[in-house]
């Protein structure tokens, strides 16, 4: 005890605090980011909706393309429509 004479050993009992956190983040991160994704994925949606249909409507013959309720997947898949498109506009 020579050395440790003169010393005042103080100990202390801290309490720990734990925020609510959600994925490692505090709850307005979160939402802020969870915003964030969800225009993001709007975004997404609305810029790939209308490739999706010029592809689909692509492949439909005539009759199929103005028929309502929207017909995604077109019965039968009209793959001829790219070879006449092709050969029946002059590209040059």
């Amino acid at each position: 005890m020579g050395s440790e004479a003169g010393l005042l050993v103080r100990q202390t009992e801290t309490a720990t605090v734990r925020s609510r956190r959600i994925f490692g983040l505090r709850p307005g991160e979160f939402l802020r980011k969870l915003l964030i994704e969800a225009l993001l994925v709007l975004g997404a949606v609305a810029v790939l909706l209308p490739l999706v249909w010029m592809l689909s409507t692509s492949l439909k013959t005539m009759g199929q393309v103005g028929v309502y309720p929207i017909q995604w997947m077109p019965d039968p898949v009209m793959w001829s429509n790219y070879p006449e498109a092709l050969s029946t506009i002059d590209f040059a």
